[in-house]
């Protein structure tokens, strides 16, 4: 309960003093938590959610940003029940929110951050999520009809 607060504090002094404008949030695990909860608020443009934890129906009904979801495909943090629900739920949002929903089969909750690069595939995955949320900052702090359905 005092996170938000904190970090919503912090987002409107960069707004104010330093006249940021454009803002993506990036959150992994509970951080995801949070990246979820600022999306539905002014304070951000877009936000990245990387196997996402704490994450709850109600949240996602309250997005109102544009955004990119990274899952493991066996998630008990985030089962694949909530991410359908959540599918649905914001591709029910109106134009022109957009939503991307990258699975990643065989990876487990934690493997952008701390998964084990023994295992067969976690190195790679880690890549290609870290660029996943990379080329989507770039993408949503490129310009106002950059963040579009389906583009």
């Amino acid at each position: 309960r005092a996170v938000l607060p904190r970090i919503n504090s912090f987002l409107s002094e960069l707004r104010r003093k330093h006249n940021v404008r454009r803002v993506v949030c990036s959150g992994y695990c509970w951080g995801a938590r949070y990246a979820v909860l600022l999306a539905g608020t002014e304070n951000v443009t877009a936000f990245a959610a990387t196997h996402p934890s704490d994450v709850y129906e109600r949240d996602l009904h309250a997005v109102t940003k544009p955004g990119l979801f990274i899952v493991p495909d066996n998630d008990p943090a985030f089962p694949p029940a909530l991410l359908e629900k959540g599918k649905r739920i914001l591709s029910a949002k109106p134009p022109p929110l957009s939503f991307r929903f990258h699975e990643f089969p065989g990876m487990v909750h934690g493997f952008a951050v701390r998964g084990r690069n023994s295992v067969q595939g976690v190195a790679a995955a880690r890549e290609s999520a870290l660029m996943l949320v990379c080329d989507w900052v770039r993408h949503c702090l490129s310009g106002p009809d950059r963040v579009r359905r389906g583009e």
